[in-house]
């Protein structure tokens, strides 16, 4: 299953790279010791359009999203334990904040992957 997840990553990274390489946005799957279970990206500000934007014209298309996890200290059900404390996590919240998970899955097709990234460069593109 792992040489499969690596072969969709480096499909996505192929098919998006003009994106990438202006550094409009930024993947976190590499070659590196990664597990593949989902297709992370995070957008900077030059990609034109905010990620809840791109989600929701992904979404139209569709292609279901999900944004990236918060941080511990934002996590709603932590919040309720005795003795929690907020703890500022600049990084963690920008990340969260302009992140987001493409479809990843041992079935997906070069097809369904083709018509992902079109998506994306399309939307990115009229941005």
């Amino acid at each position: 299953m792992y040489r499969l997840f690596k072969i969709i990553i480096n499909y996505f990274n192929d098919l998006l790279y003009y994106i990438r390489r202006n550094k409009k946005i930024y993947f976190y799957n590499t070659l590196d010791n990664n597990v593949y279970w989902v297709y992370a990206v995070n957008l900077n500000p030059s990609f034109g359009i905010n990620r809840d934007e791109l989600m929701r014209k992904l979404k139209n298309e569709g292609i279901e999203t999900r944004t990236f996890f918060c941080s511990m200290s934002d996590q709603p059900c932590l919040k309720k334990i005795k003795g929690f404390r907020k703890i500022r996590t600049p990084i963690a919240s920008r990340i969260w904040k302009t992140g987001l998970y493409l479809p990843s899955s041992h079935t997906l097709s070069d097809k369904t992957i083709e018509f992902i990234s079109k998506k994306i460069k399309k939307i990115q593109k009229n941005s």
